[in-house]
């Protein structure tokens, strides 16, 4: 009844659309949801007259399978042997079903490598602001808010990659944990060379 009178829909992604399409069993071809990609404000640009604090890598999401938390553990495993724990630390900011047992998981891992899931953060920006790379393991997702907030603060980002977005120079390809950690050794790398 609610759907029948309702005349537009809007998705902020093509896979919000085929979520919605699928979970509230619309046809594939109702064209009553409409795409419109949004942003979330004006480019920020590089964060002047602020240095990174180290090798700081930051994930602002919910804690849910499907955003990969798993794989965000492993990933920080492997690039702090790659540099060692005390070059490069991961904080995870957000809230989830997954929260707790992430947690624990990353406890696990704390004498190879700091990776911590600090849970739900109401104004992240200075998280963004003293951080060196955003990393986004969703297995879903590749250009989320939190990737396009990340860009705005001139972060480089570690995502899963589509067509569009290998036009990006920030964005760079997430496929597997040895290449993540490779990716964020370089970047690190980078900005020390920067810093110099």
């Amino acid at each position: 009844a609610f759907f029948s009178r309702v005349k537009r829909f809007v998705a902020v992604s093509q896979f919000q659309k085929d979520q919605m399409t699928r979970l509230w069993r619309l046809s594939g071809g109702d064209e009553r949801i409409e795409v419109i990609r949004n942003s979330t404000g004006p480019v920020l640009g590089a964060r002047v007259g602020v240095a990174p604090t180290g090798g700081v890598v930051i994930t602002a999401s919910w804690v849910e399978e499907y955003k990969n938390p798993e794989f965000w553990i492993q990933t920080a495993l492997i690039a702090s042997k790659e540099l060692s724990k005390a070059q490069i630390q991961f904080t995870w900011f957000g809230s989830g079903s997954m929260l707790e047992v992430s947690r624990v998981k990353a406890t696990a891992i704390a004498e190879f490598a700091h990776a911590e899931f600090a849970g739900h953060v109401p104004s992240p920006e200075v998280e963004y602001v003293s951080a060196f790379l955003y990393l986004q393991p969703s297995s879903v997702e590749n250009m989320s808010l939190s990737v396009i907030e990340a860009l705005r603060f001139g972060l480089p980002a570690l995502a899963p990659s589509t067509t569009h977005e290998r036009q990006q120079d920030m964005i760079l390809e997430l496929t597997n944990y040895r290449r993540c950690g490779e990716n964020e050794r370089d970047q690190l790398h980078h900005k020390a060379q920067q810093l110099a």
